[in-house]
């Protein structure tokens, strides 16, 4: 996932991250300035996400947030939705929203 927004922020030329190409709670996405259709996941694949979200709330700190399938704008042509992000609890300090996820898969 290209990260070329995180630097995004007050002054910055980048988009910031919940400035979306495509519309929230949709099955789309945007790679490399495409649309691409995110089919809804199988039994298997939806029955890992929910175990991996748990492992790993159990083992993030109060400093990091996580979130499934969160759309991030992560650079002027990418909006994407991970299946799960963990990124710094605190807003960033140039925008007062949230920060760019610092791990996401």
């Amino acid at each position: 996932m290209p990260s070329d927004a995180a630097g995004a922020g007050a002054g910055s030329d980048l988009p910031d991250i919940d400035d979306h190409l495509v519309e929230p709670g949709t099955r789309y996405e945007m790679l490399d300035g495409k649309v691409v259709y995110v089919p809804p996941s199988d039994a298997p694949h939806g029955e890992r996400q929910f175990q991996l979200c748990a492992l790993v709330a159990a083992h993030t700190g109060s400093d990091i947030q996580g979130a499934s399938d969160l759309l991030t704008r992560t650079s002027k042509r990418d909006d994407v939705a991970p299946d799960v992000s963990l990124y710094p609890g605190v807003p960033d300090p140039g925008t007062g929203r949230r920060q760019l996820a610092q791990i996401a898969f």
